[in-house]
């Protein structure tokens, strides 16, 4: 569905997918978990694609943005884990960003059913839910009509690019591309964890459909600047 055509550098400075979007929501780059990350090497590529700031996803464990020596701001975004802060959803102030967005993050196996509750739930408190990287969970790879209920209740969809590149499998790619053209997406983040990952979602930058898309008012990254 994308065209990728191959391209001579990575160096994409002020014109790469990042300058259209402007706000990387990058949900993985503050998570503890992900030791590997050397995060001025990956900011520093997030910079040359043209983004000028990152909305790290902070969960209640979360590393401190700060401890980052890092080429862009990095500006903290609570994300919720339905997990381990479903009890928080119900007695906590909540924490949002933007037009009062609040950032969800599901177990990849969750039922299509416990999700709209959740959104319904988080609706009825006047909250905007964002449910990340919704390409990859299975109850909507499975059944595009749970994306519609979701859509339909209330829901706001981010999803990675590093997914239409392929980086997270076959049915996480499907699904986004899906999502991309029928322009369900409200967010879009990089998904980038290296060097390479940018490469591959820099490639992406070739495809005019994909410009286009990512050009659609539906895509609210500018918003949260």
């Amino acid at each position: 569905m994308f065209s990728i055509l191959p391209t001579q550098s990575a160096m994409y400075t002020g014109n790469g997918v990042g300058s259209i979007l402007a706000a990387d929501i990058h949900i993985d780059l503050l998570k503890p978990s992900f030791g590997y990350f050397n995060s001025k090497d990956v900011t520093e590529e997030l910079k040359n694609a043209g983004y000028t700031c990152i909305f790290g996803a902070v969960s209640q464990d979360a590393v401190d943005a700060k401890a980052f020596n890092s080429a862009l701001p990095i500006h903290a975004v609570r994300l919720y884990h339905l997990d381990a802060d479903g009890f928080r959803l119900q007695k906590e102030k909540l924490e949002t960003f933007g037009k009062n967005y609040i950032l969800l993050e599901a177990p990849a196996d969750i039922l299509s059913r416990d999700l709209e509750d959740v959104v319904v739930y988080l609706n009825g408190k006047g909250l905007q839910p964002v449910l990340a990287k919704a390409e990859q969970y299975a109850c909507l790879q499975d059944n595009y009509r749970n994306i519609t209920r979701l859509h339909s209740q209330g829901c706001l969809l981010e999803s990675d690019l590093l997914s239409l590149a392929g980086g997270n499998g076959v049915d996480s790619k499907r699904l986004a591309q899906k999502l991309f053209k029928e322009e369900r997406v409200s967010f879009v983040g990089s998904g980038a964890r290296s060097t390479d990952d940018q490469q591959m979602i820099n490639d992406l930058f070739h495809s005019k459909k994909l410009v286009k898309q990512l050009q659609s008012p539906c895509i609210k990254n500018r918003e949260i600047i």
